[in-house]
C-alpha cells in the first residue's frame, strides 16, 4: 500500500516531514496545505478549508505541524470530517489540554520524536528490572539561536498567547520521563521570565514529581543556555545512567562501578523522525513508542497546572 499524506503547515518542521516522506516508497504523494510553500513537486492548498470533503477523505494520513496555537481548531476540523484515518499532531498538541470527541475510529498522535532516539531505547531495556530511584531531565538551548532568520521577539516561543514558552517548546522532557519512568504526579513547579531575554513568555521552568514508586523527579528546562544540552541522569539501587543527547553518549555505572559507555555519533538530525514514520506508516504492528493522544493530552493537563500558577505569580504546591 501506498500511502497519501496531507501535510498541514509549511515551517521548519513541516519541510523536514516532508523531505524524508516525499522520499519513501510507501509514500504515493505529500500535498501540503500553507501559504507560503513553494515546492514544485507537490500539491499546495492555501487553506485546509479549501480542500472538498471528496478529496480529504482520499488521504490516510494528515500530519499537522502548524504553529501550536492552531493545533487544536486544524485537528478538531480533520477529526469532524474523516474517518478511520491517522492524524499526527507535531508536539505539543495545542496550547492547552484538548477536549476532543475522538469518533469515526481516527488514531491520533503526537509527535514526541525523541522517544525514537536510541539512547531512550537502550534505557529503556536498561532498566527494564530496575527501580528508579531519581530521574533528572535537563534541557536548555538560547532562544535568539533557535531562528537566527528571524527575530526571536516576534517569534510564537516569545508568546503565551501562541502558545510559546518553554513549557511547551521543550516539553518533550515531560513526555521523555513519563515515558522512562512511568504515569508521574506533579508535586511542585515554578515557572517565570525574569532574564534578559525580555520576553512575556516563560524562559525557565523547574518541574518536581514523582511516579507510582514514589522516585525522585526533576525536570528543568530554560531558553537561556548559550552551549545547548539535553541531558537525562537516572538512578537505581544497582545502576547510574547518564544520557547527552546532544553529543549522543549513554555512560552507564554499574554496582561494581565498571563503566560502559555508548557512542552514538551515528545518529543524525532526521533518525529520530524518519523511526517515527517508520512506525507511523506501519499498519502491521502496534503503536508501542509513539505517543497517543490520550497520552500527549495529559502532558498538556500537567502544563496547564503550571502554566495557570505561573499567571499568578506563585509557587505550585500540588501535594
Amino acid at each position: 500500500m501506498k500511502y497519501r499524506i496531507l501535510l498541514i503547515g509549511f515551517g521548519s518542521i513541516g519541510k523536514r516531514h516532508y523531505s524524508l516522506l516525499e522520499k519513501r516508497n510507501d509514500v504515493e504523494y505529500v500535498d501540503i496545505v500553507s501559504a507560503h510553500a513553494e515546492i514544485k513537486t507537490a500539491r499546495i492548498f492555501t487553506f485546509l478549508e479549501q480542500i472538498p470533503l471528496s478529496d480529504l477523505s482520499k488521504y490516510h494520513i494528515f500530519i499537522i505541524c502548524t504553529e501550536t496555537y492552531k493545533h487544536e481548531k486544524n485537528l478538531k476540523y480533520i477529526n469532524d470530517l474523516v474517518k478511520n484515518k491517522v492524524i499526527l499532531v507535531e508536539k505539543p498538541l495545542s496550547k492547552s489540554s484538548v477536549d476532543l470527541n475522538i469518533h469515526n475510529h481516527n488514531n491520533i498522535f503526537v509527535s514526541y520524536n525523541l522517544r525514537f532516539h536510541p539512547i531512550i531505547n537502550k534505557i529503556k531495556k536498561i532498566i527494564n528490572n530496575e527501580k528508579i530511584l531519581i530521574c533528572n531531565a535537563v534541557v536548555g538551548q538560547y532562544l535568539p539561536s533557535w531562528r537566527e532568520s528571524e527575530n526571536y521577539l516576534e517569534s510564537y516561543s516569545a508568546s503565551l498567547e501562541k502558545g510559546g514558552g518553554v513549557l511547551r517548546d521543550l516539553s518533550h522532557e515531560i513526555d521523555l520521563v513519563k515515558y522512562i519512568c512511568g504515569n508521574i504526579k506533579l508535586i511542585s513547579a515554578l515557572s517565570s521570565s525574569h532574564s534578559n531575554l525580555n520576553i512575556e513568555s516563560d524562559d525557565i521552568c523547574t518541574i518536581l514529581a514523582s511516579n507510582n514508586h514514589s522516585a525522585h523527579i526533576v525536570i528543568q528546562m530554560d531558553y537561556l543556555a548559550l552551549a545547548h544540552r539535553r541531558l537525562v541522569f537516572i538512578q537505581t539501587n544497582n545502576l547510574t545512567i547518564k544520557a547527552d543527547l546532544i553529543l549522543n553518549t549513554l555512560e552507564v555505572t554499574d554496582i561494581h562501578k565498571d563503566l560502559t559507555v555508548y557512542n552514538y555519533d551515528w545518529v543524525d538530525r532526521n533518525y529520530t523522525y524518519k523511526s517515527l514514520h517508520d512506525e507511523l506508516l506501519d499498519q502491521s504492528t502496534p503503536k508501542s513508542t509513539i505517543t497517543t493522544f490520550e497520552d500527549g493530552n495529559h502532558t498538556m493537563k500537567i502544563i496547564d497546572i503550571i502554566t495557570d500558577q505561573y499567571m499568578e505569580k506563585n509557587w505550585l504546591n500540588n501535594s
